[in-house]
């Protein structure tokens, strides 16, 4: 069993004080449980430790992050500012098969192979009916209009739907 205030010394070479880790603890004061006096210097000391762990652990967090960002930088920002289609990610449900990415564009995101509820919302919409499906486009037409919805695969699970009128 340790003695209080015996200096331990780690694998590492870094000293540390039982005193210290046992007078930190929250504990109940009683008369036979008082707390011991705690030299402020190693406290300092320890709290700057803490202290440059943290910034460690945050430089190397921030490094992980731009790598992992620069390596996958052209899956992410395939289609320019990933943020409006991770929000609208995020909006798709059971209820909401698919959601329009930009209010002023006629773009639209579902998950993978989910196409049946954006293909009625087509037709109902535009006044189409759906004839032939090209690759990764789909032709929609009526008397007036033809629609071609080109699709394009995002993030592996997720695909963003361009509709095109001629």
């Amino acid at each position: 069993m340790r003695k209080t205030g015996e200096f331990i010394k780690t694998y590492r070479g870094v000293y540390r004080c039982h005193t210290i880790y046992t007078s930190m603890k929250i504990h109940r004061i009683t008369e036979s449980n008082k707390p011991s006096k705690v030299n402020p210097r190693i406290l300092v000391r320890v709290v700057i430790t803490m202290k440059k762990r943290l910034l460690i652990i945050f430089i190397f967090m921030v490094c992980f992050l731009a790598f992992i960002g620069i390596l996958f930088s052209p899956s992410i920002f395939q289609r320019g500012n990933p943020v409006p289609y991770i929000i609208k990610m995020f909006k798709l449900n059971n209820r909401n098969h698919y959601q329009k990415v930009f209010a002023d564009k006629d773009i639209y995101i579902t998950k993978r192979r989910d196409f049946s509820e954006l293909q009625k919302y087509i037709e109902n919409t535009y006044d189409v009916k759906f004839d032939e499906q090209m690759g990764g486009g789909y032709l929609f037409v009526s008397d007036k209009v033809h629609i071609i919805v080109i699709s394009t695969i995002y993030w592996r699970y997720y695909t963003v739907w361009e509709v095109t009128y001629l």
